[in-house]
């Protein structure tokens, strides 16, 4: 049991990692505007849904202990990966010019870094999971009745 709570464990703080850079600012712009992930619908609800999909399959994992059944964990986490890896480079292509000599335009926040962390992380977990070795069962004693 010990071998799947560490992983299931790290499973879980990821998928909060994960929603908290969500809702948390993802680009400052100007330095005076600040906009969160999931401001207007953008991209944080798509990590938001990604761990919700991942939070669903590992509940049902613990169930009924198929492995298949992590697989799209480890492709939610690699989906939001990519989307919060999409807007930082997006945000640092956008940020690196200035206008009217005001600075930069466009930097990124924690909440981006701290998505793109916990959907890695959520993948690694998930392949943790896989790969863990099954703890064997205990070994009973038979005695003999006289």
């Amino acid at each position: 049991m010990t071998a799947l709570l560490k992983p299931a464990w790290w499973a879980g703080a990821s998928l909060v990692l994960m929603v908290v850079g969500a809702f948390g600012p993802w680009v400052k712009v100007f330095g005076i505007v600040t906009i969160n992930g999931t401001d207007g619908g953008r991209d944080g609800w798509v990590v938001i849904g990604a761990a919700a999909v991942a939070a669903l399959l590992l509940l049902i994992y613990a169930k009924a202990r198929r492995k298949w059944l992590l697989v799209l964990p480890v492709l939610a986490g690699a989906a939001g990966a990519a989307t919060a890896a999409y807007d930082i480079d997006d945000i640092s292509r956008l940020g690196s010019g200035t206008i009217f000599g005001a600075g930069e335009t466009f930097s990124t926040q924690w909440g981006i870094y701290a998505s793109l962390v916990g959907s890695v992380s959520l993948a690694l977990a998930s392949v943790a999971l896989m790969i863990r070795r099954r703890e064997p069962a205990p070994e009973t004693e038979a005695v003999a009745t006289p």
